[in-house]
């Protein structure tokens, strides 16, 4: 009897490596080394518009939250976009806006604007954004966060893609639980999130000729009318000021990429020609993705 007792508790011994649930990665831990611009991630450096200096809790300026890398700005002007300031700075004073035909907006950061926080990243399509920030809980203040993606050329070539976003209040516990795309990041400070945006756009082959993309990070957008013109019109950051405070930014680009290129500049295809495309898939970092492809054309003459 004694010998099968122990021959029980030896085999049951044997079975608690197969039963040891591994332990959860830690929500935030230090980074070696940011991510190369080649990587899966793309780390955007938020150092050149930062403008907050509220503590974030975080003591190491290379985290990875939830497995996702951040580069948190350290620099004099803060360590973080507080997005109340950013916004439209014509949106009081529209004759300014105006020295020539072209709107000073448009020519992005080549006019110094303090409202404005643009930055630099790789041409390339990403799948999502992710965002490690937090929203004031002043009720006049939105949690609004809008990115756009594209080229500000003024005179030359001007492109937006616009991606928007809406990021939880620091102290509501209730407005991300049970969404997939928002999750808790507690600090000594308060409270943080990782909030993950589809961007939803392949737009990359759009800018094949640019060898970086802006993106415009600023408040909800609206339309503003160039009076008299009424034919004149654009999107511009002027919904209500917006709480957001940006401590990180990520970018995550898809793992299976495709660049659809005309024949013909402008996919402009005149009788006799025949519509012809060339499409490149590239796989970026799955060693093997299914896919099926499918092309639909639409006649318009």
């Amino acid at each position: 009897m004694k010998r099968s007792c122990l021959s029980s508790l030896l085999f049951l011994a044997s079975l608690l490596p197969l039963l040891a649930v591994a332990a959860p990665p830690p929500v935030v831990e230090p980074l070696a080394a940011p991510p190369p611009l080649d990587d899966r991630f793309v780390t955007v450096d938020l150092a050149g518009v930062a403008n907050g200096t509220r503590p974030s809790g975080l003591t190491n300026a290379l985290v990875r939250v939830h497995q996702i890398p951040f580069v948190l700005p350290a620099s004099a002007g803060g360590n973080h976009l507080d997005l109340r300031t950013i916004g439209w700075s014509a949106a009081t004073n529209e004759a300014r806006e105006y020295p020539g035909y072209i709107a000073r907006y448009d020519h992005g950061d080549r006019h110094p604007d303090p409202m404005r926080a643009i930055v630099t990243v790789p041409v390339s399509d990403y799948q999502f954004a992710w965002a490690l920030a937090a929203t004031d809980d002043d009720p006049a203040l939105t949690g609004d966060l809008t990115l756009r993606f594209g080229s500000m050329m003024g005179n030359g070539r001007t492109d937006y893609v616009d991606v928007t976003a809406s990021i939880p209040r620091a102290g509501d516990q209730s407005t991300f639980r049970g969404n997939p795309d928002v999750r808790l990041v507690p600090t000594p400070e308060g409270r943080l999130y990782l909030v993950r945006i589809p961007v939803r756009r392949n737009f990359s082959q759009d800018f094949k000729d640019l060898w970086a993309l802006r993106i415009d990070i600023t408040r909800a957008l609206d339309i503003a009318v160039n009076l008299p013109d009424p034919n004149r019109f654009h999107l511009r950051p002027l919904g209500d000021p917006s709480g957001v405070r940006l401590y990180g930014l990520t970018l995550e680009r898809p793992s299976l990429e495709i660049d659809l290129q005309p024949a013909e500049p402008g996919h402009v295809f005149n009788q006799p020609l025949k519509p012809r495309y060339t499409v490149h898939m590239r796989n970026h970092y799955e060693h093997y993705r299914p896919h099926h492809f499918e092309v639909e054309t639409t006649r318009d003459d």
